[in-house]
């Protein structure tokens, strides 16, 4: 099951690149980030048990490890929504008829 999380991630780079002459918008480029970022994240930690350092690894960092990855993630999606929310137009403000 790890795998099949770890390496999903490499889905939206893929997507990116395959569609980047359509996708002009940092959107596509920030998920296409996300999921390079993610991918390396849980590629190097996997469970307590990283794969690049060696395993004297202390089990102290795990925390510091979750709360970094937990911080990428909202940055990330708060960016994308910012995004969403600062393109959108206002139309204009409709009057409300008193009674």
């Amino acid at each position: 099951m790890y795998y099949i999380v770890t390496y999903s991630y490499l889905i939206l780079p893929l997507i990116f690149l395959l569609l980047k002459n359509r996708l002009k918008d940092r959107i596509p480029f920030t998920l296409a980030a996300y999921g390079m970022v993610f991918f390396a994240l849980l590629f190097v930690w996997n469970d307590n048990k990283p794969l690049i350092w060696n395993d004297n690894m202390p089990k102290e960092y795990k925390g510091y490890f979750q709360v970094m990855y937990t911080y990428l993630e909202y940055l990330a999606f708060t960016f994308i929504f910012w995004k969403n929310i600062k393109n959108k137009k206002i139309i204009g403000k409709k009057k409300i008829n008193k009674l």
